[in-house]
């Protein structure tokens, strides 16, 4: 078989399809935009840029230990290294913290994945002048380094030169080659290379592999038909150890490992490179860049400007004391409808409710000296005196004949022991408290009205007490009225 047609169903695995249908993240990436959805992890070297999702630095700012096998996109931006000042001016931890080759190779093996470079692998990274002087010294691997230290196999042999011919080969690369109109250097493809790898590379990602095959895929070609951009898959095999030093005489019969593609891209003319990242990120993967106004733009604001923003500080100051506001009045409505529970309470909740409504409606209210007996003694001014003892039950149905009597018995007691003259007898009750006030039964059963009359005793339930409270907020009811009412009730209590 043609060495190049197994290579090419190789890396599509499919039979000899054309280089032109090899797997490319595009169209899946640009589905993630279309969903607003970040879904893969980039990293970016030689550009800060901010964009969700992307861990970015500056050649400058590289971290420590920055783990590049741990994404799924990775740009590396070598364009500033044209600049050999730029290069000589990066100090020596820049050099210590530059990812390793070893994470590059996983990276490029790792599924899924996919690497991006632009500019050039043949710069240099330090001073050579300087490191020339020293060499021997104190200056050691960390000082200097060329722009090629990631790649683990060596790519198409690169040619200084100049030209303005730019013709796109790759449909998907587009967006970024339109920005290209000229370019610096151009490679020599060879489709068929094999690169002859240490033996710790085969380790990391495919122990049994003793051999590679590389396939170059030009995106881009001068006037001559040379590649100024390329994409570059390699895969891994194993050959016989009597044919490992005549690689161009075979190739391996089955493949063992496949590499993602990487991507080498001339710097773009029309914008810089920074620019150019950002690009690929939107254009490539959805994700777009995040660009913050700097601090000083507001001592250059424009008369109009300035009046609009003096207007927005006072809608802002005024729109948080309106918020501040209105969490204060939710929070006193909070509060407030606690009381709507006195007419399906029981228990001290529902004696503590009812106090509280009596006492809105002008009654003072008092305890008696023994805990368990009354539920509290009322006073009202304008009433010439009089001193009301107040009963207070719940039940799920009807109150009883007892409860009535219970009264009795406590305004009895305090006449006997206290020495004390209670004028009227008040029961509050809440009773069917499985329906709404609205569509209940009367809570006090007929023997319970003869008992309160007979003891001169006003029954008032709790829906009753409340709708008093209700009238006298709107001004329908004084107080005084609804406590004249109330002392004149015997037995049940008239709305």
């Amino acid at each position: 078989m043609n060495p190049m047609r197994w290579l090419r169903r190789v890396l599509s695995n499919q039979p000899d399809l054309p280089t032109s249908s090899l797997p490319d993240s595009k169209d899946k990436s640009k589905k993630s935009a279309a969903s607003g959805e970040v879904s893969k992890r980039i990293i970016v070297l030689g550009s800060s840029i901010k964009a969700p999702g992307v861990i970015a630095c500056d050649w400058e700012d590289l971290p420590p230990k920055l783990n590049v096998a741990d994404c799924d996109v990775l740009v590396v931006n070598l364009v500033p290294f044209y600049d050999p000042e730029f290069g000589k001016g990066l100090s020596a931890k820049t050099l210590t913290n530059l990812p390793t080759s070893r994470d590059f190779w996983r990276h490029l093996f790792s599924p899924n994945t996919e690497t991006i470079v632009m500019g050039s692998p043949n710069e240099w990274i330090g001073d050579p002048e300087a490191y020339r002087e020293n060499f021997g010294r104190s200056w050691g691997y960390n000082s200097l380094q060329r722009t090629d230290w990631w790649q683990p196999p060596n790519l198409p042999y690169q040619t200084d030169s100049k030209g303005e011919t730019v013709s796109a080969c790759d449909k998907g690369w587009a967006f970024y080659l339109d920005k290209v109109k000229r370019w610096r250097h151009y490679f020599s493809l060879s489709k068929t290379a094999a690169f002859n790898l240490h033996d710790h590379f085969f380790k990391e990602v495919c122990p049994q592999g003793n051999s590679t095959k590389a396939l170059v895929t030009p995106l881009a070609k001068n006037r001559q038909g040379e590649s100024i951009a390329f994409r570059f898959d390699l895969a891994i095999g194993r050959l016989p150890e009597d044919r490992l030093g005549r690689v161009s005489e075979g190739h391996p019969a089955d493949p063992l490992k496949l590499s993602s593609s990487l991507v080498v891209l001339p710097p773009t003319t029309t914008i810089d490179s920074f620019e150019a990242v950002e690009l690929i990120l939107a254009e490539r993967y959805g994700v777009a860049a995040v660009h913050e106004t700097p601090h000083w733009v507001e001592s250059f604001l424009l008369p109009e400007q300035q009046s609009l923003k003096v207007d927005l500080d006072a809608a802002l100051a005024e729109s948080k004391r309106l918020s501040l506001h209105a969490e204060d009045l939710r929070q006193q409505l909070t509060a407030s409808l606690r009381l709507q529970r006195i007419l399906y309470g029981t228990g001290d909740e529902l004696e503590g409710l009812t106090r509280e409504l009596v006492t809105m409606l002008g009654a003072t209210v008092t305890n008696g000296p023994h805990k368990f007996r009354d539920d509290g003694r009322l006073t009202v001014q304008g009433l010439d005196g009089q001193l009301l003892m107040m009963e207070v039950k719940g039940r799920q149905k009807s109150l009883k004949l007892e409860d009535i009597r219970q009264l009795a018995g406590w305004v009895g007691m305090a006449g006997s022991e206290e020495k004390i003259k209670v004028t009227k007898g008040l029961v509050v009750g809440c009773g069917h408290t499985d329906y709404p006030p609205n569509e209940r039964q009367c809570i006090f059963p007929d023997n319970a009205v003869k008992e309160a009359c007979l003891h001169d005793f006003c029954l008032l339930t709790t829906s009753q007490l409340l709708q008093a409270v209700h009238r006298f907020q709107k001004g329908e009811l004084t107080q005084q009225k609804f406590w004249e009412s109330v002392v004149k009730t015997k037995g049940l209590f008239a709305d």
